[in-house]
């Protein structure tokens, strides 16, 4: 193909600016892909780390706003100005045993769902004396077969079983960071108090390790029966934690519970809020970064053929002459930037790829880690073809414009010049 040959001529005939240009591409298209297989892997490893370790939805014996009182409801529709206003005063209000109500219909619906796996808790604040030391502790019921694969700190059993609960009527799972704090071990025991004023002291039959110091120093997971005794809740659960086949559905059936049963439910989604919009701000910086050095790359490829038009002026000329048209000129020199973006990008491709093995042997062990863990990256073969895209597309618009005035250049005149 003639205009090929010719672009090819051209870019030759530069080789310096020609390899420098590569370069500038190749580069983009080599950091693109490293720092978003880096972004792009920490993203999804975040993710998969918050929805296997978290319940996907949680409902809880609370509402998203406060019940409206009875005075509010009768006087709703009057104006403002002519509601009364109504003080009681010497009435002790009666106390409240909290609790999911319609605990039974939440399960019963959640049994229909082939999609869903779900556990029922109950959770109570306690005050645990150990070593002298009083401190205030997250006291969780469960029932042990149904909440494998759903709280993770059950997944997370590193001596005992689960089921040693059923063996010891006051057993208990403590963290692995609570039990190194406090110098126990297996079989010890400890003691505590509810609000409601009951005392009972539990032996050690467990321990787990999440990962999450904060919250292995702070958790104790014992039988529902026990929790329910010992908050004064006997037939309460406070908590249903949900898990889906497909997490990205959290939020809809969040919002679809929350209408059906009132009780306030919370997606992983909306409780990650903060964490979720770090990973998108830290991915438009990324592209933004990235972006600017293919933008560097393509005033290189532009200011090649700018050069290359300002000295084959008389070439184009004799061209033209020859038949060419204007589109064919145009066409040539759009085809020196395809060649320059579309070779910069596959070397960028090779590149990107000696950028992943390396990164792949880089462990990461971060102040408080108990385990290095290895740099999560992504190998997807989308963003190659994304950033080449984008490498060939940005190429060829800064080819464009020096093509175009290319194409104008009147050829009599610059004969009649040369002459």
């Amino acid at each position: 193909m003639l205009t090929l040959e010719i672009a090819y001529a051209h870019l030759m005939g530069r080789k310096r600016q020609t390899i420098m240009s590569l370069l500038g591409v190749m580069l983009g298209v080599g950091f693109f892909i490293g720092v978003s297989s880096m972004m792009r892997g920490s993203e999804k490893d975040t993710i998969d780390r918050i929805t296997n370790d978290f319940p996907h939805v949680g409902i809880h014996d609370s509402f998203r706003q406060a019940r409206r009182q009875p005075l509010e409801r009768i006087q709703s529709g009057q104006p403002e100005d002519q509601r009364a206003t109504v003080f009681i005063s010497g009435v002790k209000p009666p106390v409240e045993n909290r609790g999911i109500v319609n605990f039974r219909d939440i399960a019963n619906y959640l049994r229909t769902r082939d999609d869903v796996q779900f556990a029922m808790t109950m959770e109570t604040p306690v005050m645990l004396t150990v070593s002298g030391q009083t401190r205030s502790m997250n006291l969780v019921g469960i029932v042990p077969e149904e909440v494998r694969g759903i709280i993770h700190a059950a997944d997370s059993v590193i001596q005992g079983r689960l089921e040693n609960l059923y063996s010891d009527s006051n057993g208990v799972l403590a963290g692995k960071a609570f039990m190194d704090q406090h110098k126990l071990k297996m079989g010890d025991t400890v003691q505590i108090v509810s609000g409601s004023g009951v005392t009972r002291v539990m032996r050690i039959v467990g321990v787990f390790e999440t990962g999450r110091a904060w919250n292995d120093r702070r958790t104790l997971l014992t039988l529902l029966k026990n929790t329910q005794v010992i908050a004064n809740r006997p037939g309460r659960i406070n908590n249903f934690y949900i898990k889906l086949d497909d997490p990205f559905l959290a939020w809809d059936f969040s919002v679809q519970l929350e209408k059906t049963f009132g009780y306030a439910a919370y997606s992983w989604q909306e409780n990650m809020q903060d964490m979720l919009n770090t990973i998108a701000t830290r991915n438009r910086i990324m592209y933004a970064v990235v972006g600017a050095i293919l933008l560097v790359a393509c005033f290189g490829i532009y200011n090649i053929i700018s050069t290359v038009v300002m000295e084959k002026t008389k070439d184009i000329a004799i061209l033209k002459s020859m038949g060419f048209s204007k589109l064919d000129i145009i066409n040539i020199f759009l085809l020196e930037g395809f060649l320059v973006g579309f070779t910069g990008a596959i070397l960028g491709c090779g590149l990107g790829r000696l950028f992943l093995h390396i990164l792949s042997g880089i462990t990461i062990r971060n102040p408080g880690m108990t385990r290095p863990m290895p740099m999560p990256l992504d190998y997807g073969i989308g963003q190659y073809f994304f950033v080449s895209g984008i490498a060939i597309f940005s190429a060829i618009i800064a080819a464009y414009l020096p093509a175009r005035k290319a194409g104008a250049l009147p050829p009599v005149d610059i004969l009649r010049g040369a002459a």
